[in-house]
């Protein structure tokens, strides 16, 4: 399990999820994808009732597919910046992990990837998660890390990390 109360310079901490964050975890999702509409040129306003409505069918399509996942809050200094959801039955499983993107090139991900590792380590499990293959920029910080691509589908390349 990711140690809780561990930070990069004790100002990083994670904490369960809870109804009052669903707002903040909008956010998080519709700033992490807003650039995949810039081609629709719709309203701020369109934008926000799209996302509104995917983060709900993807939150429900989590609880169904992850009904034991362990959904976090990632904050920095008590300010919540981002969420991180895993799965432990069997493997350890990354289902979720986003940041705002004021918070992404700052070693944040990083080092709770690293944790996980760490975690998978010391329970002699495999890490996996799955990427959308466009999503270059975390395909890269995953393979930086280690991880190799395990499988694909039309949208999602599969990842593996596993101790050697």
């Amino acid at each position: 399990m990711i140690n809780k109360s561990a930070s990069v310079n004790q100002n990083l901490s994670l904490r369960p999820s809870e109804s009052a964050d669903e707002t903040f975890l909008e956010t998080v999702y519709a700033e992490t994808r807003r650039s995949e509409l810039a081609i629709f040129n719709w309203s701020r306003e369109q934008e926000n009732a799209f996302f509104k409505m995917q983060f709900s069918l993807q939150s429900k399509a989590y609880e169904m597919q992850f009904p034991d996942a362990d959904y976090t809050v990632v904050e920095l200094k008590k300010m919540p910046i981002g969420c991180l959801i895993v799965e432990r039955a069997g493997e350890i499983k990354l289902v979720n992990i986003a940041l705002l993107p004021e918070f992404c090139s700052r070693g944040i991900g990083t080092f709770l990837l690293k944790q996980l590792q760490d975690e998978a380590k010391a329970a002699d499990k495999p890490l996996t998660l799955h990427v959308l293959k466009t999503n270059e920029r975390a395909i890269n910080l995953y393979q930086r890390h280690g991880f190799a691509i395990d499988g694909s589908d039309e949208l999602y390349f599969a990842m593996r990390w596993q101790i050697l």
